[in-house]
């Protein structure tokens, strides 16, 4: 089950845009930018580790 709440990404600036994501207890996670916040992409977990690590970050824990 996901959490009601999307958490804020601490690599998004202060101001402006923002990109917010939450977890569930399996992996599924949820994406939206915090401007247009009624747009989510919703990826698997599989689909998040391949996202993460397409993109250099090396742990995607």
């Amino acid at each position: 089950m996901l959490p009601e709440q999307f958490g804020k990404s601490p690599y998004s600036q202060a101001q402006g845009d923002c990109v917010a994501a939450r977890i569930d207890d399996e992996g599924w996670v949820e994406v939206q930018d915090t401007v247009n916040p009624d747009r989510v992409l919703g990826l698997p977990s599989a689909e998040r580790v391949a996202l993460l690590r397409a993109h250099g970050r090396s742990s995607a824990s």
